[in-house]
C-alpha cells in the first residue's frame, strides 16, 4: 500500500512539473513575426531619423466570431547621421483592443533602446498610454570631454486606429 501511494505522489509531482515546463516546439510556433507597416526618413537638426512602424503577426490569436481582438506592434525611432553610422534607437511597443463595433483601445504601453554608438547615452525614458496611443518619451545625450554637447528626445506615438490599423 505504501509503494501505492508513492507511486501515486510521484505521479502527481510529474504530471505538475510537466504542465508548467516550456516545450520548445509550442514556444518557437508561436514567436511573433513583424510586418512592416510604414516608414518615413526625416533630417531633424543635423540628423538623420527613421521611423518605423511594425505590427505583429496576431493571426493565430483571432476568433472568428469574437467581437474584440487582440493587437500589437512597434514604432521606432532610429537616429543616424549622414554615413549612415546609427547612433540609436528607442522603440515603443502597444498591445491593443480592438472592437468590431469600431473602436480601440490601448492596454499596455512600454519602451525599449538601443545604442549603437558609445559616444551617445540614454538618460530617460517613460512610456504611457492614452486611449488608443502608446506614447514614448525618451532622452538621449552625447558628451565630448564630460561636457553635453548634443541631445536627441524623441517623442514616439504608436495609434490604433478604430478598424486596427497603426500609424
Amino acid at each position: 500500500m505504501n509503494r501505492t501511494v508513492n507511486k501515486s505522489i510521484a505521479a502527481i509531482l510529474l504530471a505538475i512539473i510537466c504542465a508548467f515546463m516550456p516545450i520548445s516546439a509550442a514556444e518557437s510556433a508561436t514567436e511573433k513575426t513583424q510586418r512592416l507597416v510604414s516608414e518615413e526618413t526625416m533630417y531633424v537638426d543635423g540628423y538623420i531619423i527613421t521611423v518605423s512602424v511594425y505590427e505583429d503577426d496576431n493571426a493565430n490569436l483571432a476568433t472568428p466570431l469574437a467581437t474584440t481582438y487582440e493587437k500589437s506592434g512597434k514604432k521606432t525611432y532610429t537616429a543616424t547621421n549622414d554615413s549612415g553610422t546609427v547612433f540609436f534607437t528607442f522603440t515603443v511597443h502597444g498591445t491593443f483592443t480592438v472592437s468590431s463595433h469600431g473602436s480601440a483601445f490601448c492596454t499596455k504601453a512600454s519602451y525599449s533602446y538601443t545604442i549603437k554608438n558609445t559616444a551617445w547615452e540614454f538618460k530617460s525614458a517613460t512610456a504611457e498610454r492614452s486611449a488608443n496611443k502608446a506614447i514614448g518619451d525618451a532622452k538621449f545625450i552625447r558628451k565630448a570631454l564630460l561636457i553635453v554637447v548634443d541631445t536627441i528626445e524623441p517623442h514616439v506615438v504608436l495609434t490604433c486606429d478604430n478598424n486596427g490599423n497603426f500609424s
